[in-house]
């Protein structure tokens, strides 16, 4: 409710009370001048007490005031919410998240032994992971490498059933489950046969404990 909704109600309620004190009192006076016969004094302060209360007629003295206040109020409500709209529609500023392939190693190194997995081998982007008897063969998704040096990795790791890629986060998983169907694409079904497509986003890992691969 508007500050101006506030007073104005205080002020209708105030104006009531008014007017219910003044009908009390010309009451008590039309009586009295009643009882002494004083019937001119009383019929002046009756016709007083009717003016007066037209005066303060809050009906339908204000009732046009009051349309016109809460026109304004929606007037402004509907700017608000037009500017909200607005404010809403403008382009959010990107935000560009920096690849460093140390931190994402490390990163992936953290996530992984605290899902159970051993680190059996690691080269520049390359891990390999243990997990009960299975090996995963993966490789840290650099999204600033082309889709040949991808490709080309997937078909290095080809000749084992788990493969896949580790990635900083949605963004990148995203990238990297495009790029990995449009490479399964180009094989043979015998090769696909086996092969299992092993996708982790660590983004995803770090926010629950639950989530491994995609």
């Amino acid at each position: 409710m508007g500050n101006w909704q506030q007073k104005w109600e205080s002020w209708r309620d105030m104006t009531t009370a008014m007017q219910l004190e003044i009908k009390i009192e010309a009451a008590e006076k039309v009586t009295s001048y009643i009882k002494n016969a004083q019937f001119e004094e009383a019929i002046n302060v009756i016709r007083q007490t009717e003016a007066l209360l037209n005066e303060l007629d809050f009906e339908t003295k204000m009732s046009r005031v009051e349309e016109q206040l809460q026109a304004f109020t929606s007037e402004q409500e509907a700017a608000k919410s037009f500017e909200a709209s607005q404010l809403q529609n403008l382009e959010k500023p990107s935000v560009n998240v920096t690849f460093d392939l140390s931190d994402v190693k490390a990163e992936a190194m953290n996530q992984f032994t605290k899902r159970d997995f051993k680190l059996v081998d690691s080269s520049e982007t390359h891990m390999q992971f243990l997990r009960g008897n299975r090996n995963f063969y993966l490789d840290i998704f650099n999204p600033e490498k082309d889709a040949e040096t991808h490709y080309n990795n997937l078909d290095e790791k080809c000749q084992y059933k788990n493969i896949g890629f580790i990635c900083q986060n949605e963004a990148t998983t995203q990238t990297a489950t495009e790029l990995t169907n449009a490479w399964l694409e180009t094989l043979d079904a015998p090769k696909k046969k086996f092969l299992t497509i092993n996708i982790a986003n660590l983004e995803a890992m770090k926010q629950n404990q639950e989530v491994l691969f995609q």
